[in-house]
């Protein structure tokens, strides 16, 4: 009797030693599993939504700062400074061809490439506008601000306005994954406790 009831008790022992062994087990692979998805969650937010929103504000940036330039361009008098202002707009106009290059290779969903579609449409008409003006103003200073005035103006409002879309696109893009990886970890946590619960209760009773 006494024999078999040190048996009983070692295949219980054992049995419980199995099973904390296996829970273990289970828990370190959730655990690295829900490392590595949160790793791979915040790689996509931040390639997929968080870059682009970086390289639409740098364009924002240029759009303003070659406006600004052109408009200073048809009021200086000073050949130096026009020149240098000249070679701003150059820098800032490469700059923005580079960035819209990395941007194309992001646009993933068919609302992004519409809004990315009306956005370039206005930018190219938007580019030879400003560069007429700048021809304008080599020998027509007063016409040349009329015409900045009448075409550039409201063309810049329109592509300022089309790239904040943009930026709220992606935006509500980088929210939606945000939500989508807390609902992800806060699911692999219940399952992690869950399970923890369960492995205790069956060693106890």
């Amino acid at each position: 009797m006494s024999f078999l009831k040190n048996s009983k008790i070692g295949t219980t022992l054992n049995l419980m030693v199995v099973i904390a062994s296996v829970s273990c087990i289970i828990l370190s692979i959730l655990g690295f599993w829900g490392l590595k998805k949160g790793e791979h969650a915040s790689t996509t937010m931040y390639e997929d939504s968080l870059l682009p929103i970086q390289w639409i504000g740098a364009i924002e940036s240029n759009f303003y700062l070659i406006n600004m330039n052109v408009k200073e361009t048809i009021l200086s008098k000073d050949e130096k400074r026009i020149k240098e202002l000249l070679t701003e707009i150059d820098v800032a106009r490469a700059e923005t061809d580079q960035l819209l290059k990395k941007f194309e290779t992001r646009v993933s969903s068919n609302r992004e490439k519409e809004l990315y579609n009306t956005f370039y449409t206005i930018f190219k008409d938007l580019r030879t506008q400003l560069k007429n003006v700048q021809d304008l103003g080599q020998s027509n200073n007063e016409e040349a601000y009329a015409y900045y005035l009448k075409e550039v103006d409201p063309n810049m409002k329109k592509s300022i306005q089309a790239i904040r879309e943009l930026i709220q696109f992606n935006n509500n893009n980088a929210d939606q994954l945000q939500k989508n990886n807390t609902d992800s970890a806060t699911n692999t946590m219940m399952l992690f406790v869950s399970i923890s619960i369960i492995a205790i209760a069956i060693v106890i009773f």
